[in-house]
């Protein structure tokens, strides 16, 4: 077992044991407020080009993926419950089962439906296949600070692709997302 692979195994450990009671309440509110499933399958692209089912809580209506490929700011198809766990990350909490499998890394470009892989043009994209896909990342990360276009964030993963892994770099990049994901929260008043 690599370090990298070692360093996935706790971080997630760790996320799925302090975020447990979050979760549960987000999916009891989810069920309540909505129809459909709390948990949210979707196919992604990753290692190799290999599918995963990737894992999130349900953030929008029932059979709302079929109208547009990305949600928009003030999405209608986002519940309200969903815009909470959205703009908190929350949704994207039971991912951490899919580092547990094997299938992404805490650290890496995100992973991506295929329609909008092979939509993205003039980008070496088949670069971001070469590792696994993260919960974070350098595109990640950009794209939370500054709202980046998806070429962009694309760009950020294929040069994360071409760097060795570095296990303090990986754990300084998730403390800064967790601290941005934090800044990002509304103010109490």
């Amino acid at each position: 077992m690599t370090g990298k692979r070692l360093f996935d195994i706790v971080i997630s450990i760790i996320i799925i044991t302090f975020s447990l009671p979050i979760l549960l309440i987000c999916g009891i509110v989810i069920a309540i407020t909505s129809k459909g499933d709390i948990i949210f399958k979707q196919k992604r692209i990753g290692l190799n080009g290999r599918f995963f089912t990737i894992y999130k809580l349900r953030s929008m209506y029932i059979n709302s993926e079929t109208y547009q490929l990305v949600a928009q700011q003030n999405d209608p198809r986002i519940t309200p419950i969903g815009r909470l766990i959205r703009k908190t990350k929350i949704d994207e909490l039971p991912q951490c089962i899919n580092v547990l499998k094997g299938d992404m890394s805490i650290v890496g470009p995100r992973p991506m439906r295929l329609c909008i892989f092979v939509a993205m043009k003039n980008i070496k994209k088949t670069d971001i296949l070469e590792v696994k896909p993260g919960l974070t990342g350098y595109g990640q990360l950009q794209k939370l600070k500054h709202d980046i276009s998806l070429d962009r964030v694309c760009l950020l993963d294929i040069k994360y692709a071409h760097t060795k892994p570095n296990l303090r770099k990986e754990f300084l990049l998730c403390v800064k997302t967790i601290k941005l994901i934090i800044h990002k929260l509304p103010a109490k008043h």
